[in-house]
């Protein structure tokens, strides 16, 4: 879970976290965890599953420039550049 935590996966963390809250479950109710340790191991799977719900992915990776990389859109005052028709300087002008 760190792992995915640290790589910016916080989904996957939580699916980690999940299957590991079910596989204590069986284990105890299979009467693998002794009767002393079982209060104390649910309400630590129980505190790391909290953890891991509150995480956030990580931020989108910063260029060298110090912006981002996701695409935006055109700025304002801007269109897109050509219609498919031409653009006014060609020989049938």
């Amino acid at each position: 879970m760190a792992a995915r935590l640290d790589a910016g996966d916080p989904v996957g963390a939580k699916q980690q976290a999940g299957e590991l809250e079910r596989d204590v479950e069986t284990a105890i109710a299979a009467g693998r965890i002794p009767r002393p340790f079982r209060a104390d191991l649910r309400q630590a799977i129980a505190g790391l599953v909290a953890s891991v719900e509150g995480a956030q992915p990580a931020p989108p990776p910063v260029d060298e420039e110090g912006g981002d990389h996701q695409k935006k859109g055109p700025k304002h005052g801007h269109e897109p550049h050509g219609n498919g028709e031409g653009n006014g300087h060609g020989k049938d002008d």
